[in-house]
């Protein structure tokens, strides 16, 4: 109790250190601290103003999960460098995680079709966050609805096969017409397998032929 009153007591005082520590306690609610987030990353900002390192590596964390600002890994990105260049070691790992997605995730939100293909991608494989195929599949649709061509094959196959929610193999082959729609040989030869297989598709099999040759011309 005496703790928290004089660490208050020091944050009233402008002592960087305990704006810094204040700031941690809050984000986590830790040590009878109720959490408040919001608070938490302002008094971050405070003292990341006055050059404490710790106190972006605070605000990138806030921005990487949502705690209290709204989730954005591009900015998260550029908070844990700026700690990392005020000389916190325990961000460098934390940059490095994000640097990838970093790269697409404002982009995609902005409605970037290769950037939301991207992030559809960091999802899926865990890159940088919490792998979720759900996610991951929505960013998909998006970027596919868009035009974008990898997108509408990869769409396509996880529809199928049911990846990151229920299976829908109408839509599933409708990207994939999509695709071979832009002269994609890949997806242009996975039509043709769909019309020589007959499991999802009626079975034709001059159209696969067609499709086969197609692709070959593309290809």
């Amino acid at each position: 109790e005496k703790g928290r009153f004089y660490l208050s007591e020091a944050v009233k005082a402008d002592y960087l250190p305990a704006i810094s520590q204040m700031a941690e306690f809050l984000i986590m609610g830790k040590y009878g601290f109720a959490e408040d987030p919001k608070l938490g990353y302002e008094l971050a900002v405070k003292a990341g103003d006055k050059g404490d390192a710790k106190a972006w590596r605070l605000q990138g964390f806030c921005l990487e999960y949502g705690k209290g600002q709204r989730q954005n890994l591009t900015a998260a990105n550029a908070k844990y460098a700026k700690s990392v260049e005020l000389g916190d070691k325990e961000s460098v790992a934390l940059k490095e995680k994000t640097d990838e997605i970093a790269k697409v995730w404002e982009s995609a939100y902005g409605g970037n079709k290769d950037a939301q293909y991207g992030l559809a991608v960091c999802y899926a494989n865990g890159d940088g966050i919490a792998k979720d195929e759900g996610i991951a599949r929505q960013w998909l649709l998006k970027a596919a609805d868009a035009g974008h061509v990898k997108s509408q094959l990869l769409a396509s196959e996880w529809l199928i096969k049911g990846i990151g929610g229920a299976k829908d193999p109408e839509t599933g082959v409708k990207y994939c017409e999509k695709a071979a729609s832009q002269d994609d040989p890949e997806a242009i030869a996975v039509l043709g397998y769909y019309y020589f297989d007959g499991k999802i598709i009626p079975q034709d099999y001059p159209k696969a032929i067609a499709s086969f040759n197609r692709a070959s011309e593309k290809g």
